[in-house]
């Protein structure tokens, strides 16, 4: 399947590595994005994905996927860059476990977990990633039960020394170039929203119906510094309700329609396979 979005791919004879740019500018329409004047939006994230075939394809495939902030990959990146003695000495393994109460199953919400370490065990040491995916239920205010928590399954994939610095250099490359390369569209978006704020004398109480999205006359700026309009008129309408991926307006009214949500076609396939 091409994927325009590819920074780093490994493979092996049944299990595929690969890292994506899901990163997006911000637009101003989200609580997120006004509160704190940020170049990426809600949901901009790199993400890790791990293909494992070992039991069978298609239906039969295990696919496990983690998303990083920004923030979290400048944090992961700058512990990744030690080589694998230091990092056993000074860390051991990277641990990081995610709640997405945008995903539901069942009753229960998606919980992920990744944990990243450096086997020396091993006639040639890897670094050794682990994806993890399981559900729980969801807390009132944030989070989930540990105690309601079931694995549903479990993935992993090793990378060389060399294989692992090339990932982590070229992605924290990536990710500087696309910052400066959108940094003239997150401050036009953010000079939009200052001028929605006069006309609207800075009226907080009005906010949410002043600053919603208009389909008509505003647009999502995407990774690609494009824009696309859409006519369900909230900020629910221009992006997948689970990972914020651009949604075209007729797959989005459809998806809205029949669950409630948005949802782009790699999540809608995700719904059903999780069934």
């Amino acid at each position: 399947m091409i994927n325009a979005n590819q920074l780093f791919k490994a493979g092996r004879e049944t299990k595929i590595f690969e890292v994506s740019d899901r990163l997006q500018v911000n637009d101003f329409y989200n609580e997120s994005g006004y509160r704190m004047s940020s170049i990426h939006g809600k949901f901009s994230r790199i993400k890790f994905t791990i293909v494992d075939i070992t039991k069978g394809s298609k239906d039969k495939a295990i696919i496990g996927e983690f998303n990083f902030k920004p923030t979290e990959w400048e944090l992961l990146q700058s512990k990744l860059k030690l080589n694998g003695i230091e990092f056993n000495e000074k860390l051991k393994k990277i641990n990081m476990t995610k709640a997405n109460p945008y995903n539901k199953i069942g009753d229960k919400i998606e919980v992920k977990t990744i944990v990243i370490s450096y086997e020396t065990g091993l006639r040639v040491p890897r670094w050794k990633i682990v994806i993890t995916t399981g559900k729980a239920a969801p807390k009132e205010e944030f989070g989930y039960d540990k105690k309601t928590y079931t694995k549903l399954s479990e993935t992993n994939f090793m990378l060389d020394d060399l294989e692992m610095k090339e990932m982590v250099l070229y992605v924290s490359k990536f990710l500087k170039l696309w910052e400066e390369n959108n940094f003239s569209t997150f401050i036009k978006n953010r000079e939009a929203f200052i001028n929605r704020a006069k006309k609207n004398n800075y009226d907080e109480e009005s906010l949410d119906k002043w600053n919603a999205k208009n389909s008509t006359t505003d647009s999502f700026s995407s990774s690609s510094g494009t824009n696309k309009q859409y006519a369900t008129g909230n900020q629910k309408g221009c992006c997948c309700s689970n990972c914020g991926k651009v949604v075209e307006k007729s797959k989005a009214d459809i998806t809205l329609k029949s669950f409630g949500k948005v949802l782009c076609s790699e999540c809608l396939q995700k719904k059903f396979r999780n069934k």
